[in-house]
């Protein structure tokens, strides 16, 4: 298995498409589509090579054209750091992950933070470079799944994240972590495992894993975790977690430059999860 400097837990929603409503072609057809018509997540694929997109299938209406133009747009080094320069005014429209990611490597100003300059003194070249663990955290929604695909393809096509940040990148789906009725959040209520499936398994099903894939008793490299994508109340839910089983945790503030950084030494006094959640048999 291969060692990683550091584990990037990004939560990824639909900033993707909600960020450029009406600046890319068929942006509304597709957000309208989605709305109406959560498919299954594994009835969309999205792949993009030499700047072409593929999309699977190509009967859902205008999401070869979107996906084209977000492609053309936006898998450029310079439209990258064009948008985040106007962060402060309001003006960038690049997805709230791709924005976070950046800003967590580079400064405003498109420098290398020094933290991984010194990952490139340790070795001439990428052959004596571990690389770092990029995971994108989704819910098991069309739209969601749709846009971690074509975030992970951006991730891996431009080289701000592959030369100076060497990272490979992952998606993993959450089930039943979605908004399930308008105002009640799945991911925010826990069920027993004897209890029947319901919609409201989306926090229990998180926290597992987590527990799985991140063994408190178990550490092998940095563990970070971007919170800013996705919607609100998902990102105080990851931000427990990520006291939990111990990532540094950012939030990067609207229209800024600064994250709110949580940080990763566990709860005061052998405290867990259960000290402001009351524990039950599904997450024991």
């Amino acid at each position: 298995m291969e060692e990683y400097m550091r584990t990037i837990v990004i939560s990824a929603g639909t900033s993707l498409l909600t960020n450029n409503r009406g600046i890319l072609d068929c942006s509304d057809q597709v957000l309208d589509y989605f709305q109406e018509n959560q498919a299954a997540v594994d009835k969309i694929a999205v792949t993009v090579e030499n700047g072409e997109p593929t999309v699977c299938p190509d009967t859902i209406p205008g999401l070869y054209n979107f996906t084209k133009g977000f492609t053309e747009k936006y898998f450029k080094d310079t439209e990258i750091k064009r948008n985040i320069k106007k962060r402060d005014r309001g003006e960038d429209r690049l997805p709230a992950e791709i924005s976070s990611l950046y800003l967590y490597y580079y400064d405003r100003n498109g420098r290398l933070r020094d933290e991984f300059k010194k990952d490139l003194a340790k070795g001439s070249g990428t052959d004596f470079r571990k690389k770092d663990r990029v995971i994108l955290l989704t819910t098991d929604t069309a739209d969601a799944f749709y846009c971690a695909q074509l975030l992970r393809e951006l991730i891996n096509s431009i080289s701000l994240f592959n030369t100076e940040c060497l990272v490979d990148q992952d998606i993993a789906v959450i089930k039943n972590l979605d908004v399930y009725e308008p105002y009640k959040w799945a991911s925010s209520h826990f069920r027993d495992d004897d209890q029947p499936l319901d919609t409201d398994k989306g926090l229990t099903n998180l926290y597992k894993y987590f527990k799985c894939n991140f063994p408190q008793n178990k550490k092998t490299g940095d563990r970070i975790l971007l919170r800013t994508g996705g919607y609100k109340e998902l990102s105080a839910d990851l931000k427990l977690i990520a006291i939990q089983f111990r990532f540094k945790s950012y939030y990067l503030f609207e229209r800024s430059y600064s994250f709110v950084q949580t940080y990763a030494g566990g709860w005061p006094r052998g405290g867990d999860l259960s000290t402001i959640i009351r524990r039950t048999k599904g997450v024991s």
